[in-house]
């Protein structure tokens, strides 16, 4: 076996030795050649001739389709009206009509002419490319009587619009009118007095408005005469929709009164029979009222007519009157004085001061703690000012006997028939007939 280990150190297969010397010289038989012609001539066969065309590359290359092209551009000197040019413009590019070119130009020509249109527009009256959108509300109007009454309270944050909502509405209430109150800001305040932390009311609070616009008027019954319609806050459901919502109020109660702010939709506005602006002696919420306002008037919304002024938390500034106040109410100021609008007319508007009280204050907080709100425990002179706002509002405030009853005279009492002369002619016969006897 010796000698066969021998020969298997020299060569392990006997007739193999060739087969490993060629594969140490070339992988594949027959295959050298390929690889010289790849690498020094080129990686595809056939393709050198093109590669030496692009080396070569002139404008008299063409591609398959472009033919027409170049005989567009040898015309290029002659003139268009020649058959043979327009034949072939005809032939590449299809021929349009006179009304096809006015069609595809004239959303360009509209675009050109609305551009200078602006560019001519002053920064006060900028108009907007938007469709105006129709706030009327007909079917809401013919319900509006005249004991049926919708006004609207806005004002910047902490101006105490909620405040003066919630005790004219306590006030109207007391005095027998079937009021209610609609809450339309965002944070739904109301959603957190009127509920009283009770179950029960929170789940009507929550579908009160929606309920609202399929006509069922189902909100949180305060007394006999006060329902709050109001819901969870932020719940991401859209009231914009006034005129069911507000048709269905107007239906069932005599006085809505709605909390607005400026997440309010502008139908709101727009349906309502006054707007009740709340402002107080801090000149820095002026700026935000007035923007918005102006945005209510470009969009046809905001009537000088319907607009009131109520300057809450009155107090007596030396600089600062409440004249001063409702003149700079009256115009939106651009923040860079560049122009001005008018809002209203600030010597022909109805304005009414509802004085700063501590007492007063403090007792509204105590009863947002409680959830009662009440006209109870206010001063006599800060009563005096709401029923002023309350007259203003609805003017039946001011007249003591309404929603009570008044005795009769007790000469006509068992006699309703019977007028008050001829109560006169009775008792005169009695006289005659007391003197005879």
């Amino acid at each position: 076996m010796e000698d066969d280990f021998e020969e298997d150190e020299e060569d392990i297969l006997p007739g193999m030795e060739d087969d490993f010397e060629e594969d140490e010289e070339d992988i594949l038989p027959g295959m050298e050649d390929d690889f010289e012609e790849d690498e020094e001539e080129d990686i595809l066969p056939g393709i050198e001739d093109d590669f030496e065309e692009d080396e070569d590359y002139t404008d008299e290359v063409s591609l398959p389709g472009l033919d027409d092209l170049d005989d567009l551009d040898s015309d290029e000197d002659e003139t268009v009206s020649q058959p043979s040019s327009r034949a072939n413009i005809d032939e590449i590019l299809p021929e349009i009509d006179e009304d096809e070119e006015d069609d595809i130009l004239g959303g360009l020509k509209e675009e050109e002419e609305i551009v200078e249109s602006q560019e001519t527009i002053p920064n006060a009256e900028i108009a907007t490319i938007k469709p105006r959108i129709d706030y009327s509300m007909s079917s809401l109007n013919s319900l509006l009587t005249k004991d049926k009454k919708i006004v609207t309270f806005l004002g910047t944050t902490k101006n105490g619009t909620s405040f003066l909502v919630n005790n004219l509405a306590a006030l109207f209430s007391s005095l027998g009118i079937n009021t209610a109150i609609l809450d339309t800001t965002k944070n739904k305040n109301s959603y957190y007095i009127y509920t009283n932390n009770e179950e029960e009311l929170r789940n009507i609070a929550y579908n009160s408005i929606s309920k609202l616009q399929k006509g069922f008027a189902e909100g949180i019954k305060v007394n006999r005469n006060l329902t709050v319609y109001t819901a969870l806050p932020n719940d991401g459901k859209d009231y914009s929709d006034a005129e069911p919502i507000l048709s269905t109020l107007v239906q069932n109660h005599s006085l809505v009164l709605i909390d607005c702010d400026f997440e309010t939709d502008p139908s709101y506005f727009a349906s309502c029979q006054e707007i009740y602006l709340v402002q107080s002696m801090d000149i820095l919420t002026i700026q935000p009222l007035t923007a918005f306002l102006r945005d209510l008037k470009s969009k046809g919304v905001l009537e000088s007519e319907k607009v009131r002024v109520v300057i809450n938390k009155e107090l007596k500034v030396r600089s600062l009157t409440t004249k001063a106040i409702i003149g700079g109410m009256s115009f939106y100021n651009d923040p860079s004085m560049s122009f001005m609008t008018e809002l209203f007319n600030k010597d022909m508007v109805k304005a009414c001061s509802i004085p700063f009280e501590d007492n007063a204050y403090s007792k509204y907080l105590d009863s947002m703690v409680n959830c009662n709100v009440s006209i109870n425990g206010y001063s006599k002179t800060f009563l005096n000012k709401l029923k002023n706002l309350g007259e203003m509002v609805y003017p039946l405030v001011s007249k003591p006997n309404y929603g009570t009853t008044k005795a009769s005279p007790q000469l006509n009492y068992g006699n309703p028939n019977f007028s008050s002369n001829m109560g006169n002619t009775l008792n005169k016969m009695k006289k005659n007939k007391s003197r005879k006897f």
